[in-house]
């Protein structure tokens, strides 16, 4: 069985493990994009969630929906103490964002008035769709 997944704004189709870049008519996810860093910059944030985070039970059940998470960002630019603020109505969608972007998620961090990093505060919102 062939089928579009999206997660985030990357789309693939999926044929069992392998996930190979397609097109859809659906451009965009359906939900409203949170994402605030409270000064600080992210550094490689197409690295923080992949197509293949997508968890296989989610997709064979078709759950999809928008998962809203709040962080710490460190002074040495790490995403620490991740809470879901908002969930997506789906553990197995809500266990996803938080324990990714606390390993993969890097920042420069937010700078006080004389150039010293100081710990901030992040929101970002992770969408897991199908598209049409």
């Amino acid at each position: 069985m062939t089928r579009s997944v999206s997660f985030g704004l990357c789309a693939a189709v999926v044929m069992g493990v392998a996930f190979v870049p397609t097109v859809s008519a659906q451009t965009a996810a359906p939900w409203q994009k949170t994402e605030d860093f409270g000064g600080a910059t992210p550094i490689n944030k197409n690295a923080w969630f992949k197509v293949t985070d997508y968890p296989g039970s989610a997709l064979r059940d078709n759950l999809q929906g928008n998962v809203i998470i709040a962080f710490d960002i460190s002074t040495t630019g790490r995403a620490e103490n991740c809470v879901v603020q908002s969930s997506s109505g789906h553990d197995a969608l809500d266990q996803v964002p938080c324990r990714l972007i606390e390993e993969r998620a890097k920042f420069r961090p937010a700078l006080d008035a004389e150039g010293r990093p100081f710990r901030t505060q992040g929101r970002y919102s992770i969408a897991f769709w199908i598209p049409d």
